[in-house]
């Protein structure tokens, strides 16, 4: 019995009296009490694995897991069955379908064929199967046979074969406020369940599983009740005195599920957290829902009564309250209740037995007891690191405190953590301490909290989550992300761990995240070290973003949208700084990338302008060099550019932008060469020369804007003015000196010959 000295704390009364106001609080977690819902229609919190549902209820259609349908024969270990009806189908299962089947001399038996497991640790423990068929008592559902190993359904498929159950699980009742009275419960439901757990444990057997949906009734009037489906079940050798042991794999239902079964804790005690939770929802069928269970979680992590009981019920509320202690030290087991079935009192302790023997971490003005005292230090303390993980003393103490409140196998889980993420920083232990002793506790990215243990919707969550990272990363730094990408991992996996009716949900969630990260994750959280965030990475996240949002489109460093490559385009026109961004630089290559256009991510700024905006580019001439030989040879170097900048400059743009050319090579240069006739003015001279840009560079001289040709004119004449000139008073000073004085007759004489002629 427990220490009638406890204190206050420790001696709450599970229920409120009807002197007290809290008595009027009986609808806490209600919207109406009088419309009584089953489990199913409530919230379908977990996976509806073995209910044996009434007859009326059988699926005909085949299953899509096995391929099988009514009708159908089917070979077990050599003996031949006939389905005659789909009991639980493949939409109302997490890890097997249920099937009505009939052997040879036409007996009715139930199959449970599971689905293929992908890790065979996940598969039913053989010895507990084994165990379970050598029983023969009426409160245990008999097992016929089952098949493991190498006797598995087509050499894949584990199953078992059971008595079939007439009058189904527990809860398939018309209404179970009628069907469950305090009276009803006492004298059938509670001894019964009661007999069975004490029977598997005998034999070493901890069922690990047990709900509604586990519990059936062998008759049709629903009086005779056995506990069934055993595929959770683990063992101790069956001459050990241990009572306690750890297992790497946890399988259950998370309403149901004693807090310490997630950690891999296995004890007698995991089956009565169970029985407790049953006879609640049984009692208070109001309350299974996941909102409930979170107040749940939460008044028992406050040592209080996990709901506000109705005092009417006074007897069984200590009965459910005592079972369903947050503390395996503190829990009622086989002890407590034969003594409360004798009628005795027994006390509810809200305190842990741990607790109360664990020897303190005093520092000082701060002397650390519980989960509690070490959760308000760590967060309220701002020396609590350098007190408790860097000095040596306070790390021992720490330990011992730990190995005394959990045990020495989770004292060395705690410590590898803890030097673990202390390679990563303070942040990473202050994160991993917090949720090791609470975690149900939200995640903060800057002032925005996001609560997936409350969340009605996990996926939806993380997408939100991502979101939000998508919109600061760019202003944050790697480094931070990184650690908000160490929480999303850290909770993901600890509700994969704890609630698996979430199993496959989370489990995609966090496969999804994986391969954007492209890395791979163990199975399993036991050791608390999370794989993913380490390779987080700017090019990475990029992969994340679109992963969970498929609208997601280019963003620039102010998270504006850009829907198009010619808006892409316009972004970097206006500022060619951003072209060199790393982020942006991220954003456009992932842009490319996903639209099919991966080419252009070797393209530089101006290449990838003209390559976008090709339509729009007006061709350019500059001039370089002229030289004329003294028979009035023309050697004219020029430079042949496409330019954007009339364009952009019509669409606001008002930066300089620099010529460039959409060639890959540097080398545009072009030479025209042309024999100048006598008498030829030059404007003849550049007509044939944009006649010879035609041909050379494939550009139509009404393209070339008028500005661009008279600029071009300009330096060609100019240049071309000059040097016929000086070859000109060349040609003269070679005339011989006595000829010049026969110009004027000979000018005279053409005159004369002109006048003839008219």
């Amino acid at each position: 019995m427990a220490d009638n000295k406890q204190n206050d704390l420790s001696k709450t009364k599970p229920y409120s009296t009807k002197n007290d106001n809290a008595s009027n609080k009986t609808q806490t977690y209600q919207d109406d009490p009088s419309k009584t819902k089953t489990y199913q229609e409530e919230v379908q919190l977990a996976d509806q694995t073995v209910g044996y549902e009434s007859e009326k209820e059988e699926l005909t259609d085949k299953t899509v897991a096995h391929n099988l349908g009514v009708g159908d024969a089917i070979e077990l270990k050599d003996k031949d069955y006939k389905i005659t009806g789909i009991i639980s189908g493949d939409d109302r299962t997490g890890e097997a379908v249920i099937y009505k089947i009939m052997d040879n001399q036409g007996k009715a038996f139930a199959l449970k064929l599971y689905y293929k497991f992908t890790n065979p640790k996940d598969e039913p423990n053989p010895e507990a199967l084994t165990r379970i068929k050598r029983i023969n008592d009426p409160d245990i559902l008999n097992l016929v046979d089952f098949g493991t190993g190498a006797n598995k359904y087509q050499g894949k498929f584990c199953y078992e074969i059971s008595d079939f159950a007439e009058g189904a699980n527990l809860i398939s009742v018309p209404d179970i406020r009628e069907k469950y009275t305090t009276g009803f419960l006492r004298s059938n439901v509670i001894p019964e369940i009661f007999k069975g757990i004490r029977t598997l444990h005998d034999y070493k057997i901890y069922h690990c599983d047990l709900k509604p949906e586990n519990i059936v009734y062998l008759n049709k009037d629903q009086t005779d009740l056995v506990i069934g489906d055993y595929g959770s079940a683990k063992t101790f050798e069956e001459t050990s005195e241990k009572q306690l042991t750890h297992t790497s794999t946890t399988k259950g239902t998370i309403f149901y599920l004693a807090p310490e079964q997630p950690r891999g804790v296995v004890s007698e005690k995991n089956d009565y957290y169970s029985f407790g939770m049953i006879l609640l929802h049984l009692l208070y069928p109001e309350l299974v829902n996941r909102k409930s269970l979170h107040k749940i979680v939460e008044r028992q992590f406050s040592r209080k009564p996990i709901i506000d009981f109705k005092p009417e019920h006074e007897e069984m509320n200590y009965l459910i309250a005592g079972l369903t202690l947050n503390d395996i030290g503190s829990r009622w087991g086989e002890e407590e209740v034969k003594a409360w079935l004798r009628g005795e009192e027994v006390e509810v302790r809200y305190t842990s037995e741990a607790e109360v023997r664990v020897q303190p971490i005093n520092l000082g003005k701060t002397v650390i007891r519980t989960k509690e005292d070490i959760i308000n230090y760590i967060e309220n303390d701002s020396g609590w690191y350098e007190n408790l993980i860097e000095d040596n003393e306070g790390y021992t103490l720490l330990l011992r405190w730990v190995s005394d409140l959990q045990g020495l196998e989770l004292k060395k889980v705690f410590d590898k953590m803890v030097r673990s993420y202390q390679q990563d920083g303070k942040d990473y232990v202050h994160h991993a301490i917090l949720r090791y002793f609470n975690p149900d506790r939200p995640i903060q990215v800057n002032m925005k909290a996001y609560d997936f243990w409350k969340a009605e919707n996990v996926g939806e969550l993380t997408a939100s989550f991502v979101k939000h990272i998508d919109a600061i990363w760019k202003i944050t730094g790697l480094e931070k992300i990184k650690f908000y990408m160490f929480q999303l991992e850290f909770v993901l996996r600890q509700i994969e761990t704890e609630d698996e009716s979430l199993k496959t949900i989370i489990g995609s969630i966090l496969d999804k995240i994986s391969s954007a990260l492209e890395c791979s994750l163990n199975s399993g959280f036991d050791d608390f070290m999370c794989k993913l965030y380490p390779e987080v990475s700017d090019k990475k996240l990029i992969n994340l973003f679109y992963l969970f949002d498929e609208k997601r489109k280019f963003r620039d460093l102010e998270n504006k949208t850009y829907d198009t490559l010619e808006d892409i385009g316009f972004l970097f026109a206006k500022d060619k700084n951003r072209f060199n961004n790393k982020y942006l630089r991220i954003e456009r290559d992932y842009f490319f990338e996903i639209n099919s256009i991966s080419h252009l991510k070797s393209y530089g700024y101006n290449d990838l302008l003209f390559e976008i905006f090709k339509s729009e580019i007006k061709p350019e001439i500059e001039f370089k060099n002229l030289k004329i030989d003294g028979k009035r040879k023309i050697n004219l170097q020029y430079i042949s550019t496409k330019s954007l900048t009339e364009y952009f400059k019509n669409n606001g743009i008002k930066n300089e932008l620099n010529y460039g050319t959409i060639d890959k090579s540097s080398n545009n240069i072009f030479t025209f060469i042309y024999k100048k006739r006598p008498l030829q003015n030059l404007k003849s001279v550049f007509k044939e020369f944009l006649k010879f840009v035609k041909t050379e560079n494939n550009i139509e001289p009404k393209l070339i804007s008028n500005d661009n040709k008279q600029n071009f004119y300009y330096h060609f004449a100019e240049n071309a003015k000059k040097r016929l000139f000086d070859i000109s008073i060349k040609e003269w000073m070679l005339i011989p000196p006595f000829l010049i004085f026969y110009i004027p007759l000979l000018l005279t004489v053409c005159y004369q010959g002109i006048l003839c002629r008219m």
